[in-house]
């Protein structure tokens, strides 16, 4: 005789009879569904949220990003004291997109985003950019303590007013506060408190209003 296999019985599903109430799903389907459906919206929310609006400006675009301010007008000059006592003023770094921070050494956020700004300041070496750190310290000495007489690419300058701050002017009133301006003087963006200054998007966008 010829062996055969036993042959599995064959499970359907069978859908209710007309009438039939449907049978109810089980918690934790109904658990899994809940959560694959929470997920997906999180996703479409969070992919919004990146994407760029219809003639939507770069500033825009950076200002969503990092709960910046898009900024206008033109820049309020300001007078820069160098180590060596001489004097500058914003004014002299026109033709140069310029990234004013605001510090004091007293300030330990500014003292925590010290690091990535001046990375960012030797990326940027080679085009018509500087990054001015100027302190609201009152004498050189601490300032000299933060730096501890490192050379440094970015360029340090201190506020020589002893009271009037130069920073209350632009409305700063919390440390550090830092501004982008362009290559004409005028204002593009204001960034409250510590930025993460090696960030891909800024970068990028740094480099693209340098090089405009």
């Amino acid at each position: 005789m010829t062996e055969t296999s036993p042959v599995e019985p064959q499970v359907s599903a069978q859908r209710p009879e007309r009438g039939e109430a449907p049978r109810a799903v089980m918690p934790s389907q109904l658990t899994q569904r809940l959560v694959i459906m929470v997920s997906a919206l999180a996703l479409i929310a969070l992919a919004h949220a990146h994407r760029p609006t219809i003639g939507e400006s770069p500033e825009a675009r950076v200002a969503r990003r990092f709960n910046a301010q898009v900024s206008a007008g033109e820049a309020i000059n300001v007078t820069l004291e160098s180590r060596d006592g001489t004097r500058k003023t914003l004014a002299d770094f026109r033709g140069q997109v310029v990234l004013l921070n605001f510090w004091a050494s007293w300030c330990p956020p500014c003292l925590k985003e010290m690091p990535d700004l001046e990375a960012l300041s030797k990326g940027m070496r080679g085009r018509p950019f500087s990054l001015i750190a100027l302190s609201g310290d009152d004498s050189w000495e601490p300032v000299d303590r933060v730096f501890g007489g490192a050379e440094v690419s970015m360029k340090v300058f201190r506020d020589p007013s002893l009271k009037d701050k130069q920073h209350l002017r632009w409305g700063t009133e919390k440390l550090p506060e830092t501004y982008v301006i362009d290559k004409e003087g005028r204002l593009r963006l204001r960034f409250i408190n510590v930025q993460p200054w090696q960030d891909d998007e800024l970068v990028s966008y740094l480099e693209w209003l340098a090089d405009e």
